[in-house]
């Protein structure tokens, strides 16, 4: 961000805790652990990955946590030392690590010694691959030292060992999720109660067949909705009727959505639908009740707008022969396992309806937003 200079070199470092672990081999009185890890010839400490070796970067001393307590007769420790390549007292070549105590440190000792140990700014700065032909998953390996020395003025080498260091790429696993969306409309059989009422006809996932209609009471059915779907912005589900329910014609007779208790009752205004004899009520419409969507339109249950909480709360469905829009009946805004509603069917009719047999369909449109 803000580099506006073209041809600038673009770099993006790794850097590691480093954990050494040891087992002394000699008793030693007053001595240090020294740790040497490979440098680069030249650039080994300006921040930059190098292809000979870590970089020292932003380390400082109190970056090296050194062995606490009594260990082996060992009185204290001395706070850590780092020096960069090259520096007073570590040859060019590797970056020094020390740790001095007081006492003695027996043989046998188990210690663990730590090269920076929280954030990756103030951590050495892993190499950068050995060229730009190498090999990808062959490692490149690098040295480091482990001393244990003797008390100053001599400071020297008592025990030591060595080891290498092996660094390579990551493994880059990728992987790949399909969009998914299940829809699926179940059938109920009667009897069950939905919306508060006991309904009255067995449903298929296709079929809603309601029987004969009556003139003094409702007749009622229900399907279960079911969305699942691992898009991140969720879904919604819509429904809408091609027409009033009819006997294969565009004009009357036909048996028409209700408008509820009040007259009020359109598919965009709910309202209370509990009285089979008032004239404005004669009529299909539907209502819905929650199992456990994100968000659903309405319910059997509402107490605002035009419903009181009485018994029904319903709507009619938007018909497409009239142009009307389909309505949402649910809805999510993120990912949804089996996220379930049910649809109550109802309808009631007039004394002077036309026999015959009517029918319409309802569309359900699940979308998924991704």
């Amino acid at each position: 961000t803000g580099d506006a200079d073209a041809n600038d070199p673009m770099i993006a470092s790794a850097s590691a805790r480093h954990t050494v672990g040891l087992t002394t081999a000699s008793a030693v009185a007053n001595g240090a652990i020294r740790i040497r890890i490979a440098a680069a010839a030249s650039g080994g400490s300006d921040g930059i990955p190098d292809k000979g070796g870590f970089d020292f970067g932003p380390i400082v001393a109190g970056d090296i946590s050194c062995p606490t307590g009594v260990t082996g007769n060992v009185d204290s420790w001395e706070s850590g030392t780092a020096t960069a390549s090259g520096g007073t007292g570590c040859a060019s070549g590797y970056h020094c690590f020390e740790c001095r105590y007081n006492g003695t440190l027996d043989a046998d000792q188990a210690l663990s010694i730590y090269i920076r140990t929280t954030a990756p700014a103030d951590q050495l700065i892993n190499p950068s691959p050995s060229s730009i032909t190498r090999t990808t998953g062959v490692a490149d390996d690098h040295a480091f030292i482990l001393d244990h020395l003797n008390a100053q003025p001599n400071y020297a080498s008592v025990d030591t060992a060595t080891g290498k260091v092996v660094v390579q790429e990551a493994v880059r696993v990728t992987a790949t999720v399909e969009p998914t969306l299940e829809f699926t409309i179940a059938g109920e059989s009667s009897g069950n109660t939905r919306c508060n009422i006991s309904t009255d006809v067995t449903t298929t996932a296709a079929t809603v067949p309601l029987g004969t209609l009556s003139i003094t009471s409702f007749i009622t059915a229900s399907q279960k909705l079911t969305v699942s779907t691992n898009a991140s912005s969720g879904y919604t589900v819509t429904l809408i009727e091609d027409d009033q329910l009819d006997r294969g014609a565009t004009t009357a007779p036909f048996i028409p959505d209700s408008t509820g208790d009040a007259g009020t009752m359109d598919h965009d205004t709910k309202d209370d639908w509990d009285d089979p004899a008032d004239a404005q009520a004669k009529g299909f419409g539907y209502s819905l009740q929650d199992v456990d969507a994100a968000s659903i339109d309405f319910e059997w249950d509402d107490a605002d707008g035009n419903c009181t909480s009485t018994t029904y709360c319903g709507k009619h469905f938007a018909a497409t022969i009239d142009a009307e829009s389909a309505q949402t009946a649910f809805s999510s805004g993120t990912v949804a396992d089996s996220e379930d509603i049910y649809i109550c069917y109802k309808a009631v009719i007039s004394a002077t309806q036309a026999a015959g047999d009517y029918e319409n369909y309802i569309t359900f449109v699940a979308t998924s937003i991704f």
